[in-house]
């Protein structure tokens, strides 16, 4: 097709040849002239073969990957659109290639493909280069959008970005090239991505301190606390300490908490921070009430909630019996929606009332 960048080019060229043969009259104008005349052709030719396109235009036309099996994906799932179009704002497409791990095992159906292609897709044009959580175009069953983990490691020559792992991890699923489109960009990855459970997540994000205690939790005629944040079928809203927070609480204490609490105290300490389940919809920041929260042992926290700014930005607190101050959620406002419910990192480990005789 002849374009008019093509046609531009092709009468750079022309003009510049005229001007070629005028100069043959002139051997020292020649010899100055030529050379940067042959920069200039040089300079047109490569300008003629720059690439340019929408996502789907780039996905559709590259050499170096065939993405033939996502793009069947997105037509079925009826989203060629959302990547074909210039004028709703640039996007980030996580873009796993024909040669990436679970790409022929994508759901048939276009509702269950149109959540799994929608979570490797991102609003604005990014090149992460922090550790964050982003928020993708699927949403579950109340309209929350998904959360991807994104993973970077600066510590290299060149950043590596992983999304819902970290490098170690048993299954990492990495970014391996990065193409530029005009309505954003396509990040190559290795993997299907797959809308994580609580479980999964906080694997994926690096809670060590909170699984380990997830599994000093487990014992006869007590809860599941692993299988409850690994079930796809129940919503749950879980107050996540992080690693600081439990080591801040295991110093408090003055020893381990697998040493300091048995593995009831550590399994109903555990459910402290599990909401009520009987709710269809996780309880996001924004709708944090001031007053109180049943847990999932049957226990009430005192929570407070804060608008910070005009947009919906809440500072959320929550307080046990047992805690002296109330624990903050960490990035206040950002939700970790996932298959079964939400996450929210927390600053300390909740607490209930100290018990009334020793243990």
């Amino acid at each position: 097709m002849l374009t008019a960048r093509n046609l531009l080019t092709a009468l750079m060229m022309t003009s510049l040849s005229l001007m070629v043969a005028c100069g043959d009259d002139d051997d020292d104008d020649t010899a100055d002239g030529g050379m940067e005349m042959d920069a200039e052709i040089d300079a047109a030719a490569d300008a003629s073969t720059i690439e340019a396109g929408t996502i789907a235009d780039l996905l559709t036309t590259s050499t170096k990957y065939n993405f033939s099996m996502l793009l069947d994906a997105i037509d079925t799932a009826n989203l060629l659109a959302l990547v074909d179009e210039e004028t709703d704002g640039p996007l980030t497409v996580f873009a796993p290639s024909n040669d990436a791990t679970g790409i022929d095992m994508l759901p048939t159906a276009a509702a269950d493909l149109a959540t799994a292609i929608g979570y490797h897709v991102v609003a604005g044009d990014l090149t992460p280069d922090e550790t964050t959580f982003l928020p993708t175009s699927a949403t579950d069953a109340a309209g929350n959008n998904y959360s991807l983990y994104v993973w970077v490691d600066n510590t290299g020559t060149s950043p590596v970005i992983t999304l819902n792992s970290q490098m170690g991890d048993a299954v990492v699923y990495t970014v391996v090239d990065t193409i530029d489109a005009n309505n954003g960009v396509i990040h190559v990855i290795d993997r299907v991505l797959d809308v994580p459970n609580i479980a999964e997540m906080a694997t994926a994000a690096g809670f060590t301190e909170l699984l380990d205690a997830v599994g000093n939790s487990a014992g006869e005629g007590l809860t599941d606390i692993a299988g409850l944040l690994g079930d796809d079928a129940d919503v749950i809203t879980l107050l996540a300490p992080n690693n600081a927070a439990f080591l801040a609480a295991e110093t408090a204490l003055g020893g381990d908490l697998e040493v300091e609490f048995t593995a009831a105290e550590i399994n109903s300490i555990l459910q402290l921070h599990v909401l009520d389940l009987s709710g269809t919809a996780p309880v996001l920041a924004a709708d944090v009430p001031n007053g109180t929260v049943t847990t999932a042992n049957g226990e009430d926290l005192t929570t407070t909630a804060e608008n910070l700014t005009a947009d919906p930005m809440v500072q959320a607190t929550f307080a046990g019996d047992g805690n002296d101050s109330a624990a903050t959620v960490v990035a206040a406002g950002k939700d970790i929606v996932v298959e079964n419910g939400v996450i929210h990192e927390i600053n300390a480990v909740l607490l209930p009332a100290p018990p009334s005789s020793d243990k």
